[in-house]
């Protein structure tokens, strides 16, 4: 939900009537996603490529573009790479296709590449940018799983309460996109494996703090209770 908030929502891509059917790419515009191979990511990439954006750049380490590119990325980068930025640009320069208009940080580096100074050749100057975190750049926005209900959070190190109010009519593509995800799940549509720990409450805590730092890999996390 998080995802087809993010792609039918917010960057206002148009949902595919058959995700099986008619080839849509390069109906959309250039799309850009940060950590694809983060379960958010997995699912935004696979909504976009159905929707027909092109070329469809990614990051992820170098092991999952493979499996990325199986569903749906047109390009793959290391996001380990220093020099990552000036890969793509060279790679939108040798296509042709011009600086990037969609951006979706699927797993919320920080600090993010994407708001560095020297990332700005990549994108253009009205670039939407998204983000799974709250950010203080203000040119990101960020999807919600419930974009019909009020959300309310509170940023780290601040006593300020953040309000994003719901809105009814978002939840339709929302809901339409996890239904046409269901009905392909298996065929055009996939999932990262999901990995059930058991363990201690402190082996759990050190897992969780992988998945907040980036370095548990790829997949989900599913903890089963009671802890032990």
């Amino acid at each position: 939900m998080t995802a087809a908030d993010s792609m039918y929502n917010l960057l206002n891509l148009t949902p595919p009537a058959n995700p099986n059917g008619t080839n849509l790419s390069g109906q959309a515009p250039p799309l850009l996603i940060w950590g694809a191979s983060s379960s958010v990511g997995s699912c935004a990439l696979q909504f976009a490529a159905a929707s027909g954006c092109y070329p469809i750049f990614v990051t992820a380490s170098a092991k999952r573009h493979e499996a990325l590119k199986n569903l749906g990325a047109t390009h793959c980068f290391d996001y380990s790479s220093p020099t990552v930025i000036n890969e793509i640009h060279d790679e939108l320069g040798r296509l042709q296709a011009g600086p990037i208009q969609y951006v979706f940080d699927a797993v919320a580096m920080d600090p993010n590449p994407l708001a560095a100074a020297g990332a700005e050749f990549i994108l253009l100057p009205n670039a939407k940018l998204l983000s799974t975190v709250v950010r203080h750049d203000k040119r990101f926005q960020m999807p919600l799983a419930t974009p019909h209900l009020d959300f309310r959070t509170r940023l780290p190190g601040t006593s300020d309460i953040i309000n994003i109010p719901g809105e009814p009519e978002a939840r339709q593509k929302t809901w339409d996109a996890l239904q046409c995800a269901v009905d392909n799940y298996g065929k055009s549509f996939k999932l990262p494996p999901i990995d059930v720990f058991e363990g201690s409450g402190e082996e759990a805590l050190t897992e969780l703090h992988k998945v907040a730092n980036g370095t548990r890999g790829y997949g989900k996390l599913a903890i089963r209770h009671p802890l032990k």
